[in-house]
């Protein structure tokens, strides 16, 4: 019986481990196709210059993507409604890393990156014969007085654009300055990550875009994904009026005030009441309404407000030149 049961606790762990084997292959996969196989790490292709196969693959330029590294677009921030390739996530020797491209050639990041239209077209008058293609070398820090021996991008990378756009609506594009911010200096590495070389916090092929700056086109600007604050990330700011939670801690601030106010009187007013209980009960409701009277002012009353009054009237900027 001894030597049943390890048996089957054996057979039992053994079963178990596949299991979470082919479930890590799983999520693997399914990552790697995330990573690699985003709308914003993909190409158009001419549909002239594809040909779509009997088993759902797609050749073209001689190369073979699998159904699950092409689709259909109609989305108006992927161009028009055209057929996109995922180049980066072919397997073989011919694959290289994907890289984001902020603008689409000819047009370079302005000084000033604004979040909607960062981009802005490039005269050619006054401006070096550079490429489109940023110049760039793998594993190489983001510091401007060491940007210039790189070489062009487009050697180790396939450059994909123009999408200065973060997949999801929560997040926004943050313009990193290391000749600025120490804590922004950055390096990429050859398989397309960006890693902050002070906190070593990484960013994925998608979550970032690169290219040349409008105020100098030898410097190479980053953008990454962040998450925007609450107010930055919708039109409105939320109404917190509309928490039930606070309404009713309020009402009850409301409530309390009067009934501990009457507490008070009673036992004031009431000589036999003055005992050495009464006066310890009477320290104890005046604790409390002090503590529910100053709750109230904080809850209803906006400081903001009375700075704004205050500051309107002069008082304010008498106490900021003080």
């Amino acid at each position: 019986m001894k030597s049943g049961g390890s048996l089957r606790l054996c057979f039992l762990l053994l079963l178990a481990n596949l299991c979470y084997q082919k479930a890590r292959g799983q999520r693997d996969t399914a990552a790697n196709e995330t990573i690699l196989c985003r709308p914003n790490l993909s190409v158009p292709v001419k549909h002239e210059e594809s040909r779509l196969l009997a088993n759902g693959s797609l050749h073209h330029a001689g190369r073979v993507y699998p159904p699950e590294h092409h689709f259909v677009s109609s989305s108006s921030a992927l161009e028009n409604s055209s057929r996109r390739v995922c180049p980066c996530a072919a397997s073989g020797q011919s694959r290289r890393p994907c890289l984001r491209k902020c603008c689409p050639d000819g047009q370079l990041l302005e000084a000033q990156v604004e979040r909607e239209e960062p981009c802005t077209e490039a005269s050619p008058i006054g401006w070096l014969p550079l490429p489109d293609h940023p110049r760039l070398h793998p594993d190489f820090i983001g510091a401007i007085e060491q940007q210039q021996r790189v070489e062009f991008a487009h050697d180790w990378f396939q450059l994909v654009g123009w999408a200065p756009r973060c997949d999801d609506s929560r997040y926004g594009f943050y313009e990193l300055r290391p000749d600025e911010y120490p804590e922004d200096a950055w390096q990429l590495d050859a398989e397309g990550w960006l890693r902050l070389t002070q906190d070593s916090r990484l960013y994925g092929p998608g979550e970032f875009c690169l290219d040349r700056q409008l105020d100098n086109d030898d410097r190479l600007a980053v953008l990454v994904c962040v998450e925007l604050e609450p107010s930055e990330n919708s039109s409105e700011e939320p109404d917190e009026d509309d928490n039930p939670h606070d309404k009713i801690t309020r009402i009850g601030c409301i409530f309390s005030v009067p009934f501990l106010l009457a507490t008070m009187l009673v036992y004031l007013i009431i000589p036999e009441l003055r005992n050495i209980y009464g006066r310890t009960l009477m320290c104890y409701v005046a604790a409390l309404l002090g503590a529910y009277s100053f709750l109230f002012v904080t809850e209803f009353l906006h400081f903001g407000t009375a700075c704004h009054i205050t500051e309107d009237t002069g008082a304010g900027k008498n106490l900021l030149q003080t």
